[in-house]
């Protein structure tokens, strides 16, 4: 065969493989394009934005305080947490034809510890006569913060597109408002920390330069000294509460100024604390105000088996202030009766 003579042409495709091929590389660009688009979406829901000093909740006008800090290097918070997590697992798995597999149980411990360190702060002030006043809480988050920043501003994103939301900029930072002026909820996020209030004008305060001055610096001061003094080595949470009505008043002893408090959770079941009690005036008989005193701060609902336990003596800080010491035992039990009553509500509506 002469090299000039023309070779025989391919034979032509099939149409239909044309069709087929052009089909799967369509839909794999579809989907690499998708998994762009969500990574572009996720990374700047996700974003952290400016680092900033944390807020002071705090103005010394607050009626009471609260700090729960769990870590993931405390077993005890970390067995504490993994039976709660049990507790609700038996509750599914009573009310599920489908059990957990064993393998997927063991990795729970692992998973608690993953999700720390955590730590929840709750203030509130008091209202006008019997209403409820506002309050202020802040979630700051260790692993994991960057889905609540992802979540929130997503969530943010869809109630601002409601009736009565609105969004504010207080120092750079962005504000969801929800309700009108006189009745309103307010939430944000900076850095790893969720901030959410009933009233906008404490979460602005919070975050503005300006206005972090506290309102009234000795009740401030009192009340870092008593935490300073009741503070448990390695304490789980703390706290602070200014009682008003027949709460300031137990039967035997002069009206309670303030009482401050630490607690360390000891195991799953145990949980120590110490609490010290401030009367506005020294009492005439300390034996019968330490008696009050002791039974206003242990009135612990009698749920279960669940019982408070003297660790210590009550003993006199000074003359108008009672420190008591001891342990609430059984805590797994009342995790139990909680989901069991979850339980029995969910069977029986």
């Amino acid at each position: 065969m002469s090299a000039l003579e023309e070779r025989p042409a391919a034979p032509a495709a099939d149409p239909a493989m044309r069709w087929i091929a052009g089909c799967g590389f369509g839909c794999l660009a579809l989907i690499v394009l998708a998994i762009v688009v969500v990574a572009i979406a996720v990374s700047w829901l996700g974003r952290e934005g400016p680092p900033r000093p944390e807020e002071v909740l705090a103005d010394g006008r607050e009626s009471a305080a609260f700090t729960v800090d769990l870590r993931a290097d405390d077993p005890a918070v970390v067995d504490l947490l993994t039976g709660f997590q049990e507790s609700a697992q038996r509750v599914g798995d009573a009310q599920s034809p489908f059990k957990v597999p064993e393998f997927f149980q063991r990795m729970r411990r692992e998973d608690v510890r993953r999700s720390l360190p955590v730590r929840l702060e709750y203030l509130r002030w008091r209202g006008e006569g019997d209403a409820a006043g506002p309050w202020l809480t802040r979630l700051t988050l260790g692993q994991g913060a960057w889905k609540a920043r992802m979540a929130m501003r997503l969530v943010g994103w869809v109630m601002s597109r409601g009736e009565g939301s609105r969004r504010e900029t207080v120092d750079g930072v962005d504000l969801l408002v929800i309700g009108p002026k006189e009745d309103n909820v307010a939430a944000t996020v900076v850095s790893n920390r969720v901030l959410i209030s009933r009233d906008a004008a404490l979460l602005r305060r919070s975050l503005d330069p300006g206005g972090r001055v506290g309102a009234e610096p000795e009740a401030a001061a009192e009340s870092a000294t008593l935490l300073a003094a009741v503070a448990i080595d390695g304490e789980d949470g703390r706290g602070y509460l200014r009682p008003v009505g027949a709460l300031s008043t137990p039967d035997g002893a002069p009206p309670i100024a303030i009482a401050a408090g630490s607690f360390e959770i000891a195991s799953r079941d145990v949980v120590r604390f110490r609490v010290a009690v401030r009367c506005a005036s020294a009492p005439t008989d300390a034996n019968a105000a330490a008696e009050a005193l002791e039974a206003w701060v242990t009135a612990f609902p009698r749920i279960n088996d669940v019982r408070v336990v003297r660790e210590r003596e009550p003993f006199w800080l000074d003359p108008a202030t009672l420190v008591i010491e001891g342990r609430v035992e059984g805590i797994e039990g009342l995790l139990g009766s909680l989901f069991s009553a979850k339980r029995e509500g969910a069977a029986n509506p």
